[in-house]
């Protein structure tokens, strides 16, 4: 059986297990808030506009995350690309794409709760929030960024990566309030938030 290196440190202390599980249920019911305000509503509205730009950004999300998922699963099931960085398919575009398709998902979700909500319900909009926020600070993009730099050291089929901004994603430079930064290596730039990574 795999084990999990992460897991695996917290077993043994029943504290910190205890307060992995209580953060765990927390984020899950943070990030589900607009969701769970839209099943528990006691009011019918229509499924207007705002229901059908909400629903296809969920699909778009869903299906951008399944697709990158899909393509690192068959790059890692290659054995010539053991030890490589994946650079292929949505992966040429974005270091993390998952993640990104993950953001759109829950934004979608909350688009499509605001027709039901009224009052102290809107506050639950903070779900895509808290979503973006966990996935970069705190579980996700940071975590993963510190290992491959490391692990890669910036190869140089990260270096050469593509712009982020196909027509597919549309220009998300500005949604993302990218700033550039310097790499360690010298004519790389990449974002701060360590989600889009290309030359210059």
């Amino acid at each position: 059986m795999a084990k999990t290196k992460g897991l695996d440190s917290i077993l043994p202390s029943f504290t910190q297990l205890l307060m992995t599980w209580a953060l765990s249920a927390a984020w899950v019911f943070i990030q589900s808030l607009s969701a769970l305000v839209a099943i528990t509503a006691l009011t019918r509205v229509e499924f207007g506009v705002l229901g059908y730009i909400g629903l296809a950004l969920w699909v778009f999300g869903f299906l951008f995350e399944v697709l990158a998922d899909h393509q690192k699963t068959q790059f890692k099931a290659n054995p010539a690309n053991e030890g490589k960085f994946i650079n292929e398919g949505l992966w040429t575009k974005s270091r993390h794409p998952n993640y990104f398709g993950e953001i759109v998902l829950w934004l979608g979700i909350s688009v499509m709760s605001v027709s039901v909500m009224s009052g102290m319900q809107y506050v639950s909009l903070i779900s895509p929030v808290f979503s973006f926020m966990l996935i970069y600070y705190v579980s996700g993009v940071r975590m993963l960024e510190a290992r491959s730099d490391k692990k890669w050291e910036i190869q140089q089929n990260i270096k050469t990566t593509k712009r982020m901004y196909p027509s597919l994603c549309l220009n998300f430079k500005n949604v993302y309030f990218i700033h550039l930064k310097k790499s360690p290596k010298k004519g790389v730039k990449s974002n701060e938030f360590g989600i889009f990574n290309h030359q210059v």
